[in-house]
């Protein structure tokens, strides 16, 4: 059986015990339901930016 899964980190097929990433995406997924064998709709937001290491001050 296959179910799909939506958090924080993207969307989830979890087949087995195994979870795969949907589309490849990093999206946080806030809202989603299943409408259809193939349909999906959902809502959220982009992930943060990844945090960049601080510059150093200038003098």
């Amino acid at each position: 059986m296959t179910a799909h899964a939506a958090g924080h980190h993207g969307v989830f097929r979890l087949d087995s015990g195994t979870a795969t990433r949907g589309a490849g995406r990093y999206q946080d997924t806030m809202g989603f339901t299943v409408t259809g064998p193939s349909t999906f709709l959902a809502s959220g937001h982009p992930p943060r930016p990844v945090p960049r290491p601080a510059r150093p001050a200038r003098a």
